[in-house]
């Protein structure tokens, strides 16, 4: 059960339900008092991750993505994205060596890096066979 601060959805991992996690997220963000600025950082960041766990978390078979919004008395929205597919640290990916040419640039990691630098905190832990990604945003 859910404490009364929290709100959760949990969708299938598909392209169609991108807009409902970032709409959900977003909303929750603007009713817990987060600037337009800061809920479009936090938009940023959660579409570039939910977009990573559709397109490879589940490669045989499709899945689920739960996601739970809780705003901190002391003014912090965590944002947990919870899947069970295949093992993926998020935090274990180099930066990418954007002074290479395009042509010569490795492909994948920009995505991973734009979330990072969109939030004030990010944890992941694996547990029970899923990946647990946790987002933090100051509201001040």
């Amino acid at each position: 059960m859910l404490d009364q601060n929290k709100e959760q959805i949990r969708l299938f991992a598909k392209m169609e339900n991108l807009n409902s996690f970032t709409t959900f997220i977003t909303g929750y963000a603007a009713q817990n008092y987060l600037d337009e600025k800061k809920c479009h950082e936090v938009k940023l960041a959660t579409d570039e991750i939910i977009t990573n766990i559709i397109q490879y978390a589940y490669p045989k078979s499709g899945g689920d993505i739960v996601v739970t919004c809780n705003m901190d008395p002391s003014g912090t929205l965590s944002v947990e994205i919870v899947d069970e597919g295949v093992f993926f640290n998020p935090l274990e990916v180099g930066e990418p060596d954007i002074a290479s040419k395009i042509e010569e640039m490795k492909i994948g990691g920009l995505g991973i890096s734009v979330a990072k630098r969109m939030v004030d905190d990010i944890e992941y832990r694996r547990e029970h066979d899923r990946n647990i990604l946790t987002l933090y945003k100051k509201s001040n």
